[in-house]
């Protein structure tokens, strides 16, 4: 599932610099600090990602344990 752009300094895919057109000379700079906005974007998405698949983890190791503690019981 991919997330909505809600970065203000990414350029969007209609934008004439993303079709290959040349910066001005005044916005080379920009275009580096777009570049690093998007990759903390990116780190941030990342970072989510773990945290989420701790989380997973841990409910997978909790159902683990309950399924156990079931089985025991029905055995007895």
């Amino acid at each position: 599932m991919e997330t909505p752009n809600t970065d203000p300094d990414r350029t969007p895919a209609g934008d004439s610099a993303a079709r290959g057109a040349l910066p001005e000379a005044g916005k080379a700079s920009d275009s580096g600090r777009s570049a690093a906005s998007e990759l903390s974007v990116a780190e941030r998405q990342v970072n989510i990602l773990r945290d989420k698949l701790r989380h997973i983890d841990r409910q997978l190791a909790s159902a683990t344990q309950n399924n156990s503690k079931l089985v025991s019981m029905l055995e007895t």
